[in-house]
């Protein structure tokens, strides 16, 4: 519909009604929440060594944690206060570590942390399993 000079009294002129501010304030909010959930994943998956291990992980929870449980692990996960933890509990509960697999002595403990800072991906790996189970840092 058009006025009598020709205008589209719907041109992009035209603030936006009330409604289209509701509907635009949605689709920001939705975009906000998938990035914060996409930022979330990447942070999760850093936690426990990398996408495919989260997703192993997980795929090993489907089948191996009861549906509460299940349930309560979801819960966690799409909590920003506690997505890191579910994760590192699920990888204890799903791995739990291996005896005599933590470093013991502060020389071993550096000599570890020299080959991580140089790319050994073994020892960022060895290192990333000893603080996820306790081990000392021998600082």
């Amino acid at each position: 519909m058009s006025t009598e000079d020709g205008n589209n009294p719907q041109s992009s002129d035209a603030p936006p009604t009330p409604e289209e501010r509701r509907e635009q304030a949605r689709a920001v909010g939705e975009q906000v929440r998938e990035s914060a959930k996409k930022r979330m994943f990447e942070e999760a998956a850093e936690e426990v060594g990398g996408r495919e291990r989260l997703n192993a992980l997980l795929d090993r929870a489907e089948s191996e944690l009861s549906t509460a449980e299940i349930r309560d692990l979801q819960e966690r996960l799409d909590s920003p206060q506690a997505y890191r933890k579910a994760v590192r509990d699920l990888e204890l509960r799903l791995e739990p570590p291996e005896p005599g697999r933590t470093i013991r002595t502060r020389n071993e403990y550096f000599e570890t942390v020299r080959r991580a800072t140089h790319g050994d991906r073994e020892a960022r790996e060895r290192l990333r399993k000893h603080r996820r189970h306790g081990g000392a840092r021998f600082a």
